[in-house]
């Protein structure tokens, strides 16, 4: 579907799907930033809420 958009329609789409990655992504990054400051938080932690996170995305209880 994309590939057949023209290049500068495409140049559109991919700039905006990466500018909302980047929000995101500082969104994750300020949230662990605070949540590191009030406790230390262990990896299998962060794994458990990956992966609940990821069943509820793709639709898994």
């Amino acid at each position: 579907m994309i590939t057949e958009l023209e290049p500068y329609d495409r140049k559109i789409i991919y700039k905006r799907l990466q500018e909302d990655i980047r929000y995101k992504m500082n969104e994750i990054l300020d949230t662990v930033n605070e949540r590191v400051g009030e406790a230390t938080i262990s990896l299998d932690e962060i794994t458990k809420e990956v992966e609940i996170v990821r069943g509820a995305n793709h639709g898994e209880n």
